[in-house]
């Protein structure tokens, strides 16, 4: 027969069938633990530690030292802003989501030699000269070679490929170190790269850690660093930034986040952007019988002239409204264009761009696919801007300021321009 048979060597220990398990202690036995409450609470309770904790104080004090005051911040120069890919991949950490076996790795490799020659990257998108660096993991030399060939793209030794990689984030730095001309760094995948020191890839501090870790190797080095990874396989998210695989703190910890998405048996596929430098936008892309990446839009483009075309790539990949130096000084050939005013004149008449009224100069922007543009007005900060359409089928277009509200002989309405039509001898303002 078992029954409680109580030890008397220890008071704390009561055995039951054999077993020793610890005595249960009621609330008033249990020790009570002495309430913290200030910085000072802990110095008097670690008594010998008080050296390292005025030691830890000394270093918050340099930390604190460390924050800037919003104008100091205000004066100060940090020159431009490095891009890979003008107004697509800027410097920084960048992470590139896509479903499998989509064209990503064609993609990359587009991307990695036209960054190497300064070739026209999507044929729209300008890139930066640099050295690229190309982790390709899960890719071998001979699938490298038959792509190249079928791409037919100039190459050159600016892009250097490699197939292993050991030791993550100190090898890569000590590469950095050594060829500081290599400016841009594509891992392909991220899955492959953190394989020996992640345990968890959906766990979201282990993820933070080692995505801080690329994060300041691009600060440190003035890089852009760009980690591939997968998205679900049935990403069906409401934001679009959440479909890719694994915890989400590597896109929260990312400057810009691309996320590639074709169907299957189509050529045609979709690039969202978004990021803390680059303007949210959503490409159309095509991937050619010539395995390479395009803009779509060049095919609704294909009824235009060259010129035509070129302001039209430029308004596409800048921030809109531009004025037509804005157009100048992101495009060499724009800046050398001789008649850029008719050209731009010529595609408000056929209704591809739209002027408007911004700081007192005339800008240009893509007419939005729904709207017509003889429905506007449109309001533009303390201007209205109406277009209509005269008989004759020209426009005019009237600037009104409704805030002169001491003007006696409009009530407080003051036009600020002539009637125009695309006809005139009208020049956008300098």
């Amino acid at each position: 027969m078992c029954g409680l048979r109580f030890a008397t060597f220890d008071e704390n220990l009561f055995i039951k069938s054999g077993e020793v398990f610890p005595a249960i202690l009621t609330e008033h036995e249990k020790p009570v633990k002495e309430e913290i409450t200030s910085f000072k609470d802990v110095r008097r309770k670690s008594g010998k530690n008080d050296k390292s904790l005025e030691q830890k104080q000394e270093e918050w004090d340099k930390m604190f030292d460390t924050a800037l005051t919003a104008s100091e911040i205000w004066k100060m120069d940090f020159g431009l802003l490095q891009w890979a890919v003008e107004g697509l991949i800027p410097e920084g950490l960048t992470v590139f989501a896509g479903q499998s076996k989509i064209g990503k790795s064609w993609f990359l490799l587009q991307l990695a030699i036209c960054i190497a020659i300064r070739w026209l990257f999507l044929n729209a998108f300008d890139t930066g000269e640099h050295e690229v660096l190309y982790v390709a993991l899960e890719d071998s030399p001979r699938r490298m070679k038959e792509r190249l060939k079928m791409l037919g793209l100039p190459v050159n030794d600016g892009v250097r490929i490699i197939h292993t990689w050991t030791d993550q984030w100190h090898s890569l730095d000590y590469y950095l170190e050594k060829n500081p001309k290599v400016k841009v760094v594509i891992i392909d995948t991220w899955g492959r790269f953190v394989s020996g020191v992640c345990k968890d890839g959906n766990d979201y501090t282990e993820t933070t850690t080692l995505a801080v870790r690329l994060h300041e190797l691009a600060k440190k080095h003035g890089a852009t660093i760009i980690a591939v990874t997968h998205t679900r396989k049935d990403a069906k998210a409401k934001d679009w930034i959440d479909d890719s695989i694994g915890s989400k703190a590597l896109v929260a910890i990312a400057d810009t986040i691309l996320k590639l998405s074709r169907n299957r048996n189509s050529t045609v596929g979709n690039l969202c952007i978004t990021g803390r430098d680059v303007e949210e936008k959503e490409f159309t892309i095509e991937h050619g019988e010539d395995w390479l990446w395009r803009l779509a839009e060049e095919r609704v483009d294909s009824e235009l002239t060259a010129d035509q075309r070129e302001v039209m790539k430029v308004l596409r990949k800048i921030p809109t409204p531009a004025t037509e130096r804005e157009m100048k000084r992101a495009s060499h050939v724009l800046d050398e264009m001789k008649n850029i005013g008719e050209v731009l004149r010529q595609l408000i008449a056929v209704k591809k761009i739209r002027d408007d009224f911004r700081n007192g100069k005339i800008a240009y922007e893509i007419c939005p696919d729904t709207i017509d543009i003889d429905e506007l007005p449109v309001n533009v900060g303390k201007y209205e801007q109406f277009v209509d359409g005269n008989a004759d089928g020209t426009e005019k277009v009237h600037f009104v300021d409704f805030e002169d509200e001491d003007d006696e002989d409009t009530g407080g309405f003051e036009c600020l321009d002539e009637c125009w039509n695309p006809e005139s001898s009208w020049e956008p303002d300098e």
